[in-house]
Protein backbone atom coordinates (compact mmCIF):
# COMPACT_ATOMS: atom_id res chain seq x y z
CA UNK A 1 0.00 0.00 0.00
CA UNK A 2 3.03 2.30 0.05
CA UNK A 3 2.24 3.51 -3.52
CA UNK A 4 -0.84 4.98 -2.44
CA UNK A 5 -2.59 3.51 -5.48
CA UNK A 6 -5.15 1.00 -4.15
CA UNK A 7 -2.75 -1.96 -4.38
CA UNK A 8 -1.25 -3.79 -1.56
CA UNK A 9 0.87 -6.21 -3.75
CA UNK A 10 3.81 -7.42 -2.59
CA UNK A 11 4.89 -7.12 -5.72
CA UNK A 12 8.11 -4.92 -6.76
CA UNK A 13 6.56 -1.71 -9.07
CA UNK A 14 9.81 -0.52 -10.64
CA UNK A 15 8.11 2.19 -12.39
CA UNK A 16 6.15 5.56 -11.15
CA UNK A 17 2.62 5.05 -10.14
CA UNK A 18 0.24 7.50 -9.77
CA UNK A 19 -1.29 7.94 -6.32
CA UNK A 20 -5.05 7.38 -5.92
CA UNK A 21 -6.68 10.96 -5.27
CA UNK A 22 -9.14 11.03 -2.61
CA UNK A 23 -10.69 13.84 -4.81
CA UNK A 24 -10.33 14.91 -8.83
CA UNK A 25 -9.31 18.06 -7.95
CA UNK A 26 -6.08 17.26 -4.80
CA UNK A 27 -3.57 18.91 -5.62
CA UNK A 28 -0.11 17.59 -3.71
CA UNK A 29 1.84 20.34 -2.54
CA UNK A 30 4.48 17.89 -0.24
CA UNK A 31 5.27 14.20 -0.62
CA UNK A 32 7.58 12.09 1.85
CA UNK A 33 7.72 8.22 1.27
CA UNK A 34 8.90 5.96 4.06
CA UNK A 35 10.27 2.77 4.28
CA UNK A 36 6.43 1.53 4.41
CA UNK A 37 4.32 4.25 4.61
CA UNK A 38 4.02 7.39 2.88
CA UNK A 39 2.94 11.39 3.77
CA UNK A 40 1.40 13.99 1.92
CA UNK A 41 -0.30 17.45 2.16
CA UNK A 42 -2.53 19.05 -0.61
CA UNK A 43 -3.30 21.87 -1.61
CA UNK A 44 -5.81 23.04 1.52
CA UNK A 45 -3.33 22.15 4.23
CA UNK A 46 -4.89 18.41 4.77
CA UNK A 47 -2.28 15.56 6.16
CA UNK A 48 -3.02 12.34 4.72
CA UNK A 49 -0.86 8.98 4.84
CA UNK A 50 -1.22 5.64 3.29
CA UNK A 51 0.89 2.61 3.51
CA UNK A 52 1.72 -0.47 5.63
CA UNK A 53 0.83 0.54 9.32
CA UNK A 54 2.66 -2.56 10.57
CA UNK A 55 3.62 -0.28 13.82
CA UNK A 56 1.01 2.30 13.43
CA UNK A 57 3.30 4.82 11.32
CA UNK A 58 0.16 6.00 9.57
CA UNK A 59 -1.22 8.13 12.99
CA UNK A 60 -4.41 6.99 12.40
CA UNK A 61 -4.72 4.94 15.73
CA UNK A 62 -4.02 1.22 14.51
CA UNK A 63 -2.42 -1.09 12.77
CA UNK A 64 -5.05 -1.43 9.49
CA UNK A 65 -3.14 -1.37 6.15
CA UNK A 66 -4.07 0.99 4.47
CA UNK A 67 -3.37 1.32 0.34
CA UNK A 68 -5.28 4.96 -0.25
CA UNK A 69 -4.17 8.25 0.77
CA UNK A 70 -7.25 9.19 3.66
CA UNK A 71 -6.99 11.82 5.70
CA UNK A 72 -5.31 12.66 8.77
CA UNK A 73 -5.28 16.27 9.64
Amino acid sequence: GQLGNGSSSNNPHPTPARVTDPDPNTTWTTISAGDEHSLAIDNNGHAYSWGFNGVGELGNGSSDRNPTPRPRA
